[in-house]
């Protein structure tokens, strides 16, 4: 599979996975008549996304202590990078692969993970992002997965080390249980805004905050994950290519290509939210194109309408974290913060 097909395959998948049941089937029901290589490739992804013993897991689990996964699907495994001595994957997504790896250098487990062969960047942009992703490794922040460095192999791959987590993502735990408790959302809610306030304070902004970037720790502790890699992605694509990301969760301002900042974090926050409150996305549709016009066009209802147990106050902060002005929304993390603390 050529790298375009591959990208393809994955910007389907993340789509996929992100819609209930019946919304999936639809999909798959015309993929299977419009492009019936495609519908295979993403039956074969859910199917291993459905089962323990994968043969290749979804970012999900790419993490966590326990994962495994038999295939190899950049043929590492074996193989020692720089000083990481790497062993088997974990998963994949869309945006890298990533393997359990040996620091040999600092004699710990580490999640390594590869960029995908379509995230390929010129000098220039390669030079750009390794000294963002430097910067954002000296980020120390108990919400923020702790990032150990990033580098270069010898044939020209982009990495990172990461710490391992015991835990579970948001998604594998909406997936679960559909909906969480009303103070459990809000006490996620609040460590995910602390872990942004401070990459945002730092200069950072996610743009690709969703349920599947959510580690949940069996302390109770939160962990944004993938920080960075959206600057990646965007380095990577010419203004004419397809723009990735998970459409639920972006903001009007990203569908539009407009400049980011951190509200369209707390935008995404406040999809989150409504998700973990409520057991469903406040913007729905089959298709991209109808997602995004009902983030620019449509007036989501209060969580209440779905939870009765959702009080007002909360309502009115999770309509404000939708506001399509951004103007409208919290202009800071730190605001929202406080707010969910009070």
């Amino acid at each position: 599979m050529n790298a375009q097909r591959w990208e393809e395959v994955q910007v389907a998948f993340n789509e996929l996975i992100e819609m209930d049941a019946s919304e999936r089937e639809g999909r798959l029901a015309r993929l299977a008549i419009g492009d019936p290589e495609l519908h295979r490739a993403i039956e074969s992804l859910l199917e291993a996304d459905a089962e323990v013993d994968v043969h290749l897991a979804s970012i999900d689990s790419a993490l966590l202590l326990g994962g495994s996964c038999r295939s190899d699907p950049l043929g590492l495994a074996g193989r020692t990078i720089a000083h990481f001595h790497i062993h088997e994957s974990l998963g994949a997504g869309g945006m890298g692969v990533v393997y359990r790896a040996d620091d040999t250098r600092q004699g710990r487990a580490v999640a390594l993970k590869f960029l995908l062969p379509h995230h390929n960047l010129d000098g220039s942009a390669r030079a750009r992002f390794l000294r963002e992703a430097h910067a954002i490794a000296m980020l120390d922040h108990p919400n923020l997965c702790t990032v150990y460095e990033f580098g270069t192999s010898d044939d020209g791959r982009l990495f990172m080390a990461l710490a391992l987590y015991d835990g579970e993502t948001l998604r594998t735990r909406l997936g679960r249980e559909g909906r969480v408790a009303v103070r459990d959302a809000i006490d996620i809610a609040r460590q995910i805004a602390a872990g942004l306030d401070a990459a945002h304070t730092a200069g950072f902004v996610h743009r690709d905050l969703k349920p599947a970037n959510v580690m949940l720790l069996p302390d109770g502790s939160v962990r944004i994950l993938d920080f960075g890699l959206a600057k990646a992605r965007d380095h990577s694509l010419s203004t004419t290519s397809v723009r990735l990301g998970t459409v639920s969760y972006m903001s009007p301002e990203q569908i539009r290509a407009g400049d980011i900042d951190g509200r369209a974090d707390l935008w995404a926050l406040g999809v989150v939210l409504y998700e973990m409150l409520t057991g469903r996305k406040p913007f729905r549709g089959d298709e991209r194109v109808s997602i995004a016009d009902e983030i620019l066009s449509g007036e989501p209802e209060p969580p209440s309408r779905y939870r009765p147990d959702v009080p007002a106050v909360l309502d009115r902060l999770v309509l404000r974290l939708l506001q399509k002005d951004r103007t409208r929304r919290h202009p800071t993390a730190d605001e929202l913060l406080r707010e969910l603390e009070g």
